[in-house]
C-alpha cells in the first residue's frame, strides 16, 4: 500500500467534507485508510489516502467524479440542533467490555454481547417497548428474510445500493448438488448453481410493515412495533459498537393522516427527551440527511433538510465521537403511494417511522455510566429479563 494526496480544484466547505467522509470507502475497496486535508478555516482541500499505486489514478477519479455528482450539488441547506440534554461524561468502554467478556469481535462489523451491555438492550427495549404502547403500538415479529421485489418496491436499491445484502440457496435439482460437493471451496461458481437473488436482508424493520399493509385501506391510525435485526454493510467497521454490520433495531410506524401521525411522532420524541434526562444522560436532537447515493437528485437531501423529516438523537461515547442512537423520519406518501395504503375514501395515507439501535443506545449508556451495574439509575439497573 502507499499514500497519495489528492487535491480538490475548489475546496469543500467543512459540512461537504463531514459529508464526504461517508462515502470514501464505498468508492473503491482497495482503499485501506482515508483522512481530509483541511485548511486553516476548517475547509477540505483534498483527501490523503493510503491504497495500491496502480490503484490511484482510477480512485481519482471515482473520487472527482463522487464529489461532482454527490457532494458539491448538495444544497447548502444549514441543519439545527432541535434540543440538548446536559449531562455526563463518556468514555469509549469497548475495550472493558471485550476483556471482561462481555463483547467478542467475532469479525469486522460483528460483535457478540453480552453481560451488562446485553442487560442494558433488554432494559431499554422493555421502555421503549412501554412508551410505545402508550401510542396504541401493536407489536409483530418479523421474518428475517425479505422479497426482493419488496426492497425494490421501496426504492430502497435506487437510494441505498451499497448497504444492500443479498441471500441465495443452491437451485433445487439433485445434479447441482452433486456438482456442488465436487467443488473444492475455491472452485465453486456459486452464482451458477443458485436461484439468484429472490430474498435480501432487511437493511430496517418498517419495509416489513409496508409489505404487509400493502393494499389495505385504514380507517384509522395504525401503529406497528416490532424488533429484530436490520444488516447494513458500510465497507469498513473501525470502532466496534458503532458500526456494526447487523444490529437489532427497535422500530416503530405510524400510518394514517398527516396531523395524526406527526403529533405522536413529535409526542414520542419528547417522551424519549424526558426519558433520557430522568436518566442523567447527555444527548441531543439533530435534524439530519440520508447519505444518498447513485447520483442523487440533491434537492432530495435539501428537501430532508428543510421540511425535517430527518431527526436523529445522538450520544456521545467519547472525547469528540457521537453515535446516532434514534432516528425519527416522516415519508409523507412515499411508501404508501408504492404499497397502495390508503385512507376508506382512497387518498393515500402518510406515513412516519422512529428506529433505535438497541446496540448503540446500551453503548452510549455505558459510555457515561460505566459497567457496574450499582451505578446504574434504577429504571436499567433494576430491569429483570
Amino acid at each position: 500500500m502507499t499514500g497519495t494526496r489528492l487535491l480538490f480544484d475548489t475546496p469543500l466547505d467543512p459540512a461537504q467534507g463531514d459529508e464526504l467522509g461517508k462515502y470514501v470507502y464505498f468508492l473503491d475497496e482497495r482503499i485501506e485508510t482515508f483522512t481530509l486535508v483541511k485548511g486553516r478555516a476548517g475547509e477540505v482541500l483534498g483527501i490523503e489516502l493510503s491504497a495500491p499505486a496502480n490503484a490511484h489514478e482510477e480512485i481519482r477519479r471515482k473520487l472527482l467524479r463522487v464529489v461532482s455528482t454527490e457532494i458539491v450539488r448538495q444544497l447548502d441547506v444549514p441543519r439545527r440542533t432541535l434540543w440538548e440534554i446536559p449531562g455526563r461524561p463518556a468514555r469509549d468502554v469497548l475495550d472493558e467490555l471485550v476483556d471482561s467478556g462481555a463483547a467478542f469481535r467475532s469479525g469486522p462489523g460483528q460483535v457478540a454481547v453480552g453481560g451488562p451491555l446485553l442487560k442494558a438492550m433488554r432494559a431499554f427495549d422493555a421502555v421503549l417497548l412501554g412508551l410505545v404502547a402508550g401510542y396504541g403500538a401493536v407489536e409483530y415479529r418479523y421474518p428475517t428474510l425479505l422479497p426482493m421485489s419488496v426492497i425494490d418496491q421501496c426504492g430502497y436499491l435506487d437510494a441505498f445500493p451499497r448497504f444492500a445484502m443479498f441471500v441465495s440457496r443452491l437451485r433445487a435439482d439433485i445434479d447441482v448438488y452433486a456438482r456442488f460437493a465436487e467443488l473444492t471451496p475455491r472452485g465453486r461458481d456459486l452464482l451458477a448453481l443458485t436461484d439468484g437473488a429472490a430474498h435480501c436482508l432487511p437493511p430496517t424493520m418498517c419495509f416489513h410493515t409496508y409489505h404487509q399493509f400493502a393494499g389495505r385501506r385504514l380507517a384509522e391510525t395504525a401503529v406497528v412495533t416490532s424488533r429484530g435485526k436490520a444488516f447494513r454493510f458500510e465497507s469498513r467497521y473501525e470502532h466496534g459498537l458503532d458500526r456494526l454490520w447487523d444490529f437489532t433495531i427497535r422500530e416503530t410506524v405510524f400510518l394514517g393522516d398527516r396531523t395524526a401521525i406527526r403529533d405522536r411522532q413529535a409526542a414520542l420524541m419528547e417522551d424519549v427527551r424526558e426519558l433520557l434526562g430522568a436518566l442523567g444522560l447527555r444527548a441531543s436532537c439533530e435534524v439530519a440527511n440520508d447519505p444518498f447515493f447513485a447520483d442523487a437528485d440533491p434537492r432530495v437531501i435539501a428537501l430532508q433538510i428543510v421540511a425535517e423529516s430527518k431527526r436523529e438523537v445522538r450520544m456521545p461515547i467519547g472525547d469528540d465521537r457521537s453515535v446516532a442512537v434514534a432516528s425519527f423520519n416522516y415519508a409523507d406518501d412515499h411508501f404508501t403511494r408504492r404499497f397502495d395504503i390508503t385512507a376508506p375514501e382512497g387518498t393515500h395515507l402518510k406515513s412516519a417511522c422512529v428506529g433505535f439501535g438497541l446496540e448503540r443506545l446500551a453503548y452510549a449508556f455505558l459510555c457515561q455510566y460505566g459497567l457496574d451495574e450499582q451505578t446504574w439509575p434504577p429504571l436499567i439497573g433494576e430491569f429483570r429479563s
